[in-house]
């Protein structure tokens, strides 16, 4: 009966324990959310953004918008026992991202995989091609992208935090610049959030930016083709704006108006 009632009462001292250790780990995960919320909210006010308060369950984040471009900043775990922490940061587009890119750091699978003749893009900078794999679907307009502003930016993602990280791609609808570990300081999300508008300048230069070599003019006697604006259905002549997306053009004031183009929107 004895040893019954000391089992007992290391049963109940061990649950204690254990609920004490729960309680701990939650009031410390709570005390970091709440610390990430302060952080996010603070850029959210410099970027003119929208926080949205995490949850036991859930991060927080925030929204906003650049060039009439939806954006976000969020947290993201993979979850397990040992979970990796990223930062993301995320520009999207109404429909797929017109260029498809993947930027990462080159490792030992990916130096065997190029060894091995695995898709990569050499840009012909050594400084940034022996440091990242390059990947994408039209090699002229990845190459432009990463001009050498854009490759600066970049190696100053990397070096925004000590792990020396830092992957840019295309998803389904947006393009995402993705750090490694949960930055929690105001200064490194509105670093990451400046850079990675940098970046994405680069890439809407990209994607809209002038033809490598410009047209030849067309003879005196020769008719000019009219071009008319996809709002307002009026000749554009002089300044265009292109839609990012469909190409579609516009006059840059009906485009503004529109709050976007008149064919995708």
């Amino acid at each position: 009966m004895r040893g019954g009632t000391q089992f007992g009462v290391l049963v109940i001292f061990f649950i204690a324990i254990a609920v004490i250790i729960i309680v701990v780990a939650v009031r410390h995960q709570a005390r970091r959310r709440r610390r990430r919320e302060e952080s996010l909210a603070i850029v959210a006010q410099h970027l003119s953004g929208t926080l949205t308060a995490g949850s036991f369950w859930q991060q927080p984040k925030i929204t906003f918008e650049y060039k009439s471009y939806a954006a976000s900043i969020e947290y993201y775990s993979t979850g397990g026992k040992h979970p990796t922490l990223y930062t993301r940061l995320f520009f999207h587009f109404q429909k797929t991202p017109p260029l498809n890119v993947h930027i990462y750091p080159e490792r030992l699978f990916s130096k065997i995989g190029k060894f091995l003749g695995g898709q990569d893009i050499q840009l012909g900078d050594p400084s940034f091609d022996d440091k990242f794999m390059i990947k994408g679907h039209d090699e002229a307009r990845v190459k432009n992208f990463l001009s050498p502003d854009v490759r600066q930016t970049i190696f100053e993602l990397c070096a925004l935090t000590m792990n020396n990280h830092i992957d840019i791609s295309t998803e389904s609808t947006a393009l995402r610049i993705q750090k490694l570990s949960w930055l929690h300081a105001p200064d490194l999300l509105m670093s990451l959030a400046t850079m990675g508008q940098q970046v994405f300048d680069g890439y809407l230069l990209a994607i809209t930016g002038a033809p490598a070599e410009a047209p030849a003019p067309p003879e005196e006697d020769e008719e000019q083709t009219e071009i008319f604006c996809t709002v307002c259905k009026d000749t554009i002549e002089g300044s265009m704006h292109s839609c990012p997306i469909c190409g579609a053009p516009h006059h840059p004031e009906c485009y503004q108006l529109n709050d976007g183009c008149g064919s995708c929107s």
